[in-house]
């Protein structure tokens, strides 16, 4: 029988055997081996009852996994984090150190109370700021260089990271040496930054460093009560996962990997436990074994899904089961995704992950669900609102007909700059001031990021009334209690006069609105309207784009782009599709990007795409680019070029092997706007392809933009197939040629005799449901 001091000495081995080969002695071959074997005696030693030993195992065996996922030899700083849990472990006789009790005590304090690392002036002392810090139950521990700063965020767990004035400046290489320290994004610590009041300029350069938070404050209490509140919201936030695992050791293994990456878990051995702690714990996301002792997985499956406020919580199944249509037999019958036993830490990370994330975005709440996050902030949902409009239709009195009012800040005007950080928190401000008008009769929606809709009384009926809500608006101060910043509002009024649907309602005032924010005046109201005649599936896809059900039903196609010259070649163009439940059955709406851009869904389409194309990208390292359509007006938007290099340095994606293809038709008639807009994408590394060019002289000037690196053509159905005057233009301006739609053999004889370097289509090869490209396992 292996005793508690058996187990210990094979883990002494172990650990010395880790040090060496994890440090100076790196090897890859013995590292796999030495990661088996930890993970080993870590499921050894929880079969023995050595629990403690067991969890400590088992954490450095999710952290090895890691490292050697990544096949390189581990930096100083993995090097560093790896000896700090090699001395959970055996802390007596690990490199012959024995830790002091001081040492000890403060590892301990560590893990029983948020540690906030203070970022202070170089040679100086924060004592009224650590003591209020202490004051609050938290930990304070003060650092006055960037490299100090990284020894501690490697060594230890770190809540949060506040930085005083004097770092400000200097904040991207703050968050820089915190990323380097700590390369996991979701257990890295957050940061805030303290500056003067009314520095709207600091503000603002901090968050676009990617300071999660600002403070505005000089008194020492006053920080840390926002520090306080700071770490509650992050651990509010955090992913909630129900483990339903009757296998303790494959529950405490998935609780590691999990931890790691910032999640809250909790476990359930049996279904009816699950059932008893799933409505206090309010998981994003439930792993569900097959076989539990006292119900079938898929029973407790289809009992969570009708339980109210579960519809869109995820389930993933954790299955031995090797047949495939057994699995896909689970997933119909009420999950979401199924994770093959034995589980490796990536593929549980990747698939939950991707779901916890799904199921925020997707998730719609009524203010009865206990669940309500969007409740607290007086935001609900687009359907709550559509259905206040189709109820007004059997209770409004004759001649007294309210009216729907969208309202936003007209950002668009150029005298105003609001980082998409501060998007979210400004909507949210909004929305509450809105709520606590006297003319408001109904919940407020933010049917868009920044763009609000509510129902107000009949008095609101007219341009006038109209006018003193934006007035009211524009002498607030917004994102600061003092020396806020003051922004100019477009708002518009339908009048719900039965004419119109509810979807109808809505999209007529989200029409008015865009007016409205792009030319005078900036309040309008409209009194009647004539519903007009929508395409099959588009109300359908209304709903799923108000409700960010996006990744439900998205059909994803890789057209290959063929080197005609033979100079390059895996390219793909990324064509998205999405399939929309009408009636009976399903069915697909191809022109879903002209509804986005008409409905005024056109950034989070682009954006939910460009994602898609990241991850792909990331996961490819190189091997793989990709070119996705993207709509004009995302173009224009200016938060989408600062929300693109957000999302390349979330994913450390340092040039991304992507090209955005913009249509032609807006720039022909706006073009100053979306040439301007296109030059801080081209300097983040994307290329720009514009199309489809005629020879026309107007076409002519398109293709002399310097931001355009690849011409876009399409084969006319009849006569000459291709415009020769632009491709002898592409020429000598040395950019590349694309042409699109060679769809049969004559079309694709005469592209290869042209000047061309890349073509797609059926006639070359038809789409894949992935690209011919083999991803890491």
């Amino acid at each position: 029988m292996t005793t508690s001091l058996d187990l210990a000495a094979r883990a002494r081995e172990l650990i010395d055997s880790c040090l060496i080969i994890f440090g100076e002695g790196w090897n890859s071959d013995a590292a796999i081996s030495l990661h088996q074997q930890v993970e080993a005696l870590a499921e050894e030693a929880d079969a023995a009852g050595s629990a403690s030993l067991a969890e400590q195992l088992f954490e450095l065996s999710v952290f090895l996994c890691g490292v050697v996922d990544q096949n390189v030899s581990p930096s100083a700083v993995l090097q560093t984090r790896i000896a700090t849990m090699c001395e959970a472990v055996a802390p007596v006789e690990v490199r012959g150190i024995v830790q002091s009790e001081a040492e000890l005590g403060r590892a301990n304090e560590t893990s029983r109370h948020p540690l906030v690392l203070l970022l202070v002036d170089p040679g100086t002392a924060d004592p009224a700021l650590a003591k209020a810090v202490t004051q609050l139950n938290f930990l304070a521990f003060q650092v006055d260089s960037l490299t100090a700063l990284a020894v501690e965020v490697s060594r230890r767990s770190v809540a949060v990271v506040a930085m005083s004035k004097t770092w400000v400046d200097s904040a991207a290489d703050v968050i820089a040496a915190i990323e380097h320290a700590h390369p996991h994004a979701l257990t890295q610590p957050g940061t805030l930054a303290l500056i003067e009041q009314g520095q709207r300029a600091k503000r603002m350069f901090a968050l676009r460093a990617g300071v999660d938070q600002v403070v505005e404050t000089t008194s020492a209490d006053a920080l840390a009560d926002s520090i306080a509140e700071f770490i509650a919201k992050r651990l509010n936030s955090a992913f909630r996962v129900l483990i339903v695992e009757d296998d303790r050791g494959q529950a405490l293994f998935a609780q590691k990997v999990l931890g790691h990456r910032g999640m809250l878990t909790q476990v359930a051995t049996s279904a009816a436990e699950a059932l008893a702690m799933v409505d206090q714990f309010s998981p994003d996301l439930c792993l569900l074994d097959l076989n539990l002792p006292d119900r079938n997985g898929i029973e407790l499956a289809q009992l969570l899904r009708d339980k109210p406020g579960f519809e869109f919580v995820q389930i993933v199944f954790l299955t031995g089961e090797l047949n495939p249509d057994a699995r896909t037999l689970a997933v119909r019958l009420g999950a979401d995704d199924w994770i093959v036993k034995p589980v490796r830490p990536r593929d549980l990370l990747a698939v939950v992950e991707t779901r916890a994330a799904r199921a925020r975005r997707s998730l719609w709440l009524d203010s009865s669900s206990k669940l309500g996050r969007e409740a607290a902030r007086g935001v609900q949902s687009r359907r709550r609102m559509l259905s206040a409009i189709s109820d007004l239709e059997n209770t409004e009195a004759e001649g007294a007909q309210s009216v729907l009012v969208a309202v936003a800040p007209n950002l668009d005007s150029g005298s105003v700059e609001v980082c998409w950080l501060d998007q979210a928190e400004l909507g949210g401000e909004v929305a509450l001031v809105l709520r606590a008008h006297g003319l408001v009769r109904s919940e407020v929606c933010q049917a868009e990021t920044l763009v609000s809709l509510f129902i107000a009384e009949p008095a609101a009926g007219n341009q006038q009334t109209l006018a003193s809500i934006a007035s009211d608006l524009e002498r607030r101060h917004w994102l600061s209690s003092s020396e806020g910043l003051q922004l100019p509002f477009a708002l518009v009024g339908v009048q719900l006069d039965g004419t119109l649907t509810a979807d109808g309602a809505v999209d007529a005032a989200l029409g008015l609105l865009r007016k409205a924010q792009l030319q005078a005046p900036r309040v309008r109201f409209q009194a009647s309207s004539v519903t007009s005649a929508q395409p099959t599936g588009w109300p359908e896809l209304r709903d799923m784009f108000a409700n960010d059900a996006l990744g439900r039903s998205q059909t994803l196609a890789f057209v290959p782009i063929v080197p005609v010259d033979g100079s390059r070649g895996g390219k793909y163009w990324l064509r998205e599709s999405f399939e929309v439940r009408i009636a009976v059955g399903e069915a697909c709406v191809p022109d879903h990007r002209a509804f986005a851009r008409s409905s005024g869904f056109h950034l989070r389409l682009d954006q939910w795409v460009l994602a898609r194309c990241f991850d792909r990208i990331r996961m490819a390292r190189g091997d793989l680019a990709l070119v996705a359509e993207i709509c004009p007006e995302t173009i224009e938007d200016p938060t989408f070029a600062i929300w693109v290099q957000a999302e390349c340095q979330r994913r450390r994606i340092e040039s991304p092997n992507l090209t955005l293809m913009v249509n032609a038709d807006r720039m022909r008639n706006a073009s100053s706007r979306t040439e301007s807009a296109l030059r801080p994408l081209v300097e983040q590394g994307l290329k720009i392809a514009l199309g489809p060019l005629s020879d026309s002289a107007n076409d002519q000037r398109l293709a002399r933009l310097g931001a355009v690196s690849i011409i876009v053509c399409q084969v006319a159905a009849e006569g000459v197939p291709l415009p020769l005057e632009l491709l002898k233009l592409a020429a000598e301006l040395q950019k590349q040629v694309l042409v699109m739609g060679v769809d049969d053999a004559s079309s694709a004889e005469v592209v290869f005799r042209q000047p061309v370097h890349f073509a797609c289509g059926d006639a070359i090869s038809p789409p894949l449901s992935r690209p011919e490209f083999e991803f890491p396992t």
